[in-house]
């Protein structure tokens, strides 16, 4: 694979890192002063979502519960599945929302690897 093709991942997941880890320090300082924003959060959604997988997380009840009618908030149950997953099997002792944010740039960036794998497949290397 080209060396620019791990400079644009690393610059996508550096850049998404950034982002992430800026919204969560400056929202509760210039935000709105509603409670996500002062969570540090930029949505309702994914704040009530990051709040139910740490409460599913320090519970007992089995992970599968994240797929239930109660957990309004995430459409599937993938996401809060994976962010409690997250929160109950790598022990940080605390609620920890910017983990989700370095899981999630880094699944983004990776996309770039295989947006190109992808088109290097459909069509030529210079293309790709």
């Amino acid at each position: 694979m080209k060396r620019s093709i791990y400079f644009i991942t690393l610059l996508a997941f550096l850049i998404r890192l950034g982002l992430g880890v800026a919204s969560n320090m400056l929202l509760p300082q210039i935000g709105y002063e509603s409670k996500p924003q002062q969570a540090g959060y930029l949505f309702f959604d994914a704040y009530r979502r990051d709040s139910q997988a740490w409460d599913l997380a320090q519970s007992s009840k089995p992970l599968r519960r994240a797929f239930d009618d109660k957990f309004a908030t995430d459409q599937y149950g993938g996401l809060l599945w994976l962010s409690a997953f997250m929160y109950r099997y790598i022990p940080l002792g605390s609620h920890q929302p910017l983990l989700v944010v370095f899981f999630g740039a880094l699944a983004g960036a990776m996309g770039t690897i295989f947006i190109f794998l992808t088109s290097k497949q459909i069509s030529n290397d210079r293309t790709a």
